[in-house]
């Protein structure tokens, strides 16, 4: 593990850079890896925040499942997201939140402002809707800045939006949308489809969404 304390991450796992510098061969790098799962370790390779490592970069932690099984345990059990239903911004608006408790149920995909999500389920909003995605086998993403400049928390059902991708790919790739989920995610975050350009490509988004102009 290497000290990084001045990074976005404390620690970071360097064990494959180490072995390439070393030139091990494969069945040195196997016989180390099983060592560290029966000392009842693990790791997770992730990608890195691009801000502090660049693009293509990549982080490897090393970590103890036991402990880090317990902790989930803990913190995943019982995730009561209920106070947020039935929110509004005034008497004519739909329900704030129903944007993101609907996914799964009635949407493939939802997301909200990050300013909405603060200004109206306070500052442990964001958290409650992560562990309760994560809860209910749920991807979720913040986004920082783009074409919600703001920034995004998204929540989607990976299984019904593979579903919705599948169906519309045609007409998605011919506007230059990738129909892999975590791709389409991130595009339609930082892009737009403009209706009079793409008129189909613009209703199999809203698909999605679950809007209803095109239910």
């Amino acid at each position: 593990m290497r000290n990084n304390k001045s990074r976005i991450h404390n620690y970071r796992g360097e064990l494959w850079y180490i072995f390439n510098q070393f030139a091990l061969n494969d069945k040195i790098k196997n016989d180390i890896v099983s060592y560290i799962k029966v000392m009842g370790y693990d790791g997770i390779k992730y990608e890195s925040d691009k801000d502090f490592e660049g693009d293509n970069s990549w982080n490897y932690v090393i970590y103890n499942k036991n402990i880090i099984n317990k902790i989930n345990e803990n913190i995943h059990e019982n995730i009561d997201v209920s106070k947020y239903r039935n929110i509004k911004a005034d008497i004519w608006s739909d329900d704030i939140f129903s944007s993101l408790l609907d996914v799964g149920i009635k949407k493939a995909v939802g997301y909200l402002p990050l300013e909405t999500i603060l200004k109206y389920g306070g500052k442990q909003a964001k958290d409650d809707f992560i562990k309760w995605a994560s809860e209910n086998n749920l991807k979720y993403h913040t986004f920082k800045k783009g074409y919600i400049s703001i920034g995004a928390l998204y929540i989607w059902d990976e299984n019904m939006l593979k579903d919705i991708l599948n169906e519309y790919k045609d007409v998605l790739l011919d506007a230059g949308v990738p129909i892999t989920p975590d791709e389409y995610i991130k595009y339609i975050h930082y892009n737009v489809v403009y209706d009079h350009k793409y008129p189909l490509a613009y209703i199999a988004i809203g698909k999605t969404f679950n809007d209803k102009r095109f239910r």
